[in-house]
């Protein structure tokens, strides 16, 4: 599992590449969203590589003290009841990213795949979540499927500002240019993704809490709330994450 010294040596090391991964993403081109319920497709966080989320830590210490305690309780707390709850991305405030510069592939993809892709996607998004319903049943816990909140077909009005808009073939190549980025992070990326399935707040709740002590939390609150309907065990981990805890992620000083 990555410790503390792990994130912060590849955040050491995966800074210089954080450029590069900007100039990526501007071959992506802009979007307009004719939606009308903004940020309704930021319920769940998608995937991301390593650099990715270095780029998210970094982002998060550069931020006033009592600003990042209110976002890690976010993560936290998103960690703890998804997918049972549906609290959206902790960086969506007011119907917008609040982090809309350092936002992943997946968030500036979304939208531009061809339905056909898109479609695809949804349905593998799906069947995954299903199968996360057998996985609680086989713990012994019977979260109602209604409960659970499911891929939402994929959006069809997010409209490219490029004339004609790119190919999922040119999506897939920037996507891939992305990955490669991870190359000199290799060993830390293949437990971030082995580990920690590509998840940035299991990689958060993992580093304040332990590994072993997040999942077993995570089994304790959706049990909870699914067959009490209380939520005393999740308030106790949210409230919990403080500015002495925040140093297991970040250093003391410079954040």
């Amino acid at each position: 599992m990555l410790t503390h010294a792990d994130i912060q040596s590849a955040l050491a090391r995966g800074r210089v590449s954080f450029d590069a991964l900007q100039r990526l993403y501007l071959r992506l081109p802009s979007t307009r969203c004719e939606c009308e319920s903004p940020g309704i497709c930021c319920r769940f966080m998608p995937e991301m590589t390593l650099l990715e989320a270095l780029q998210w830590i970094d982002v998060l210490s550069g931020m006033p003290q009592d600003r990042r305690v209110t976002l890690m309780r976010r993560f936290v707390l998103f960690y703890l009841v998804t997918p049972l709850q549906q609290p959206g991305c902790p960086f969506l405030e007011e119907g917008g990213c609040s982090v809309y510069l350092q936002r992943p592939f997946a968030c500036r993809a979304y939208g531009l795949w061809s339905a056909t892709a898109g479609k695809a996607r949804t349905r593998r998004h799906r069947e995954s979540k299903k199968a996360l319903i057998r996985s609680w049943r086989d713990l012994g816990i019977r979260v109602p499927a209604d409960a659970v909140a499911f891929e939402m077909d994929y959006c069809t009005r997010v409209h490219s500002d490029a004339d004609p808009p790119p190919t999922d073939g040119a999506i897939m190549a920037v996507l891939s240019e992305v990955y490669a980025l991870d190359e000199p992070l290799a060993h830390w990326r293949d437990h971030f993704e082995k580990h920690y399935h590509s998840d940035f707040s299991y990689l958060l709740m993992a580093t304040l809490f332990g590994a072993r002590k997040s999942v077993l939390a995570k089994i304790a609150v959706i049990k909870e709330i699914a067959e009490m309907g209380t939520e005393r065990r999740l308030q106790k981990f949210v409230s919990q994450v403080g500015a002495q805890t925040l140093s297991k992620v970040f250093y003391k000083s410079g954040c």
